[in-house]
C-alpha cells in the first residue's frame, strides 16, 4: 500500500555561527552583514508495508528561495523591522567587528540538518535597538517559522555605530617616481595611501565634482589642470581602473607626444587608493585646482572622504582631512 508522498519540515532551527544566539556584530551602514545559518531537515513522508517512513531531502531551489529571514512573531507573514533587509549570498565587505575574529560556518556541527546561510543588514538610520529574528520558509506549500516548529528558536542583533572615519594622518602615504622622459619632457608620479592595520580598501568611490578635461585618458578621474613653464602642463587625479590592472601605459592618462605607449607601475604598493600627478609638455584645457571630496568604502562596508589637493603650485598632491 503507498499513499501520495507528502513533505513536511522536521528539524528548523537558526543560529548565529561561532557567538550562539544574540550578537552586536552589524555595524548600522546599509552594507555591514551579520551572517545567520538556519539549520533545517526536510523530511518526504509516505506509507510503505503500511508503516509511515520519513527519508530527508534537500530543499528545492524554489524553497530555498523561500528561506529568509524576518521578525520573531507567532505571525508567520510577519515582515523585517524598517531599515532591515535579508540577502541570500555575502556581499563584499567582512563579517565581525573591527579588531574581532572573522565569523567562522557552524557547518558539520549541526546534529542533523541542511545549512544555509542568511545576510542580515541594517541602515544608518534606524536606532540602535536589538532585534529579535526568526527564520521562515515554504515547504510542500505550507509556510513554516522557527517561532512555530520546535522550541521556537530565534537569535536577537543589536546593531553597532560605525567606528569614526579615518582622518589624514592616519593612512600611510607614499610617492613613487614611477616614470621619467625626454626629450618631450614627461615626469609622472604615482602617489599611493594605505588604511591602517586591520583596514583595506574595499571600494573606491572617486572623487566628487571630478572635471572633464578632453584629452585626459580612460584611467585618470582629474580635478585639476594647470600651465606651468616652457609649454608645460602639471595634471591631477585619482586612478579609476580595475584592480587587476599593475601598469599603465601613458596614453591611458594623458596625451603626451612620443610617449603615448610607454609603460609605468601602478602597483608598487599593496592598496587600491592611488593617484597620478603628470608633468609633461601637452595641451589640455586650464582648470585652476582646488580640493575635492574623494570617498572609499573599507573592508567593513564603512566610508571614509579625505579632501585630495595639490600644493607646491600644483605640482605635488596632497591628501588632507575632510569634515
Amino acid at each position: 500500500m503507498v499513499s501520495a508522498d507528502k513533505y513536511i519540515v522536521n528539524i528548523f532551527k537558526v543560529v548565529l555561527p561561532g557567538v550562539g544566539d544574540s550578537t552586536k556584530a552589524l555595524y548600522a551602514n546599509g552594507r555591514h552583514q551579520c551572517k545567520v545559518e538556519v539549520i533545517i531537515d526536510k523530511e518526504r513522508r509516505f506509507i510503505r508495508d503500511e508503516w509511515e517512513v520519513g527519508e530527508s531531502e534537500p530543499l528545492t531551489p524554489e524553497e530555498l528561495a523561500s528561506l529568509t529571514i524576518t521578525r520573531y512573531s507567532a505571525n508567520e507573514n510577519e515582515k523585517l523591522p524598517t531599515g532591515w533587509s535579508c540577502d541570500t549570498t555575502k556581499n563584499e565587505f567582512d563579517t565581525g567587528l573591527r579588531g574581532g575574529s572573522p565569523i567562522a560556518s557552524s557547518a558539520g556541527t549541526t546534529g542533523g540538518g541542511e545549512v544555509v546561510e542568511r545576510y542580515l543588514r541594517v541602515d544608518a538610520r534606524v536606532a540602535i535597538e536589538a532585534q529579535r529574528f526568526m527564520a521562515r520558509v515554504v515547504v510542500g506549500g505550507k509556510t513554516y517559522t522557527t517561532y512555530n516548529v520546535g522550541a521556537g528558536s530565534s537569535v536577537i542583533i543589536e546593531p553597532t555605530r560605525p567606528y569614526e572615519k579615518l582622518r589624514a594622518a592616519q593612512l600611510v602615504a607614499e610617492r613613487d617616481d614611477a616614470l621619467s622622459a625626454n626629450p618631450v619632457f614627461l615626469d609622472i608620479d604615482v602617489y599611493y595611501w594605505s588604511l591602517p592595520a586591520g583596514l583595506r580598501l574595499v571600494k573606491n568611490l572617486g572623487i566628487d565634482n571630478a572635471v572633464d578635461i578632453a584629452g585626459v585618458g580612460r584611467a585618470l578621474r582629474p580635478f585639476y589642470s594647470d600651465f606651468r613653464m616652457n609649454s608645460t602642463m602639471l595634471v591631477g587625479g585619482v586612478i579609476d581602473i580595475d584592480s587587476a590592472v599593475t601598469t599603465l601605459r601613458v596614453i591611458d592618462v594623458c596625451p603626451v607626444k612620443g610617449h603615448e605607449n610607454k609603460t609605468f607601475r601602478i602597483d608598487k604598493y599593496p592598496t587600491q587608493m592611488r593617484a597620478i600627478r603628470v608633468w609633461a609638455r601637452m595641451f589640455l584645457r586650464l582648470v585652476k585646482g582646488r580640493d575635492v571630496v574623494w570617498r572609499i568604502l573599507d573592508n567593513y562596508g564603512v566610508e571614509h572622504s579625505f579632501l585630495l589637493g595639490s600644493e607646491d603650485e600644483s605640482n605635488v598632491l596632497v591628501l588632507r582631512d575632510h569634515g
